[in-house]
């Protein structure tokens, strides 16, 4: 028919993608490779310096060449993680209070799923990783993991700090003050 518009592709037909251009919800033309070098609060990121994480944790920046979460666990670890927020030591409790809402200048994680372990507080962008440790910590074969585990998170690039509950909840200014000049040599 002359005059009619040009209807669009039936169920399994070709579209042509190169000559139709892709709108916005408001009508407006679609400039992917200009939206592409912008997040999502409109400020300009660069693709080769900024690392990328799924949902899972999973980092896709391939400069860095780890996998955060193990894929094969990652079920079974978040439910340890949902049950270890719910169920958070009283040293715990107190120390996100200081770390949570960017109140060091950084970022941090409460338990945080990297590879097969969970870690107590992460702020990933410093590669930092934060224990706190109770009366069990004490025991030999529970020492002997922890060395495992934190020779594995170095292997990784993490550096791993470890504070006692004591320490936390009887000098936390000190604790703080501890992270805060990391946080400050390594920014």
């Amino acid at each position: 028919m002359k005059g009619s518009p040009p209807q669009s592709p039936r169920r399994g037909e070709e579209h042509d993608k190169e000559q139709s251009p892709r709108f916005s919800r408001r009508g407006e033309e679609h400039d992917k490779e200009q939206s592409s070098r912008f997040s999502r609060r409109g400020e300009e990121h660069d693709k080769e310096q900024s690392p990328r994480f799924s949902r899972r944790g999973e980092e896709h920046d391939k400069g860095l060449g780890i996998q955060i979460a193990d894929p094969c666990l990652y079920g079974l670890l978040k439910q340890f993680v949902k049950e270890n927020r719910q169920n958070e030591t009283t040293a715990e409790m107190v120390f996100w209070k200081f770390l949570r809402g960017d109140q060091l200048g950084v970022h941090f994680r409460r338990q945080h799923i990297i590879g097969d372990y969970i870690a107590d507080f992460a702020c990933l962008p410093l590669r930092l990783i934060i224990e706190l440790d109770g009366g069990y910590h004490q025991l030999p074969t529970q020492q002997m993991n922890d060395a495992e585990r934190t020779k594995w998170l170095e292997s990784k690039g993490f550096f791993v700090m470890r504070f006692t509950n004591e320490e936390v909840l009887g000098d936390i200014d000190g604790t703080i003050n501890k992270i805060r000049k990391y946080i400050n040599e390594n920014k």
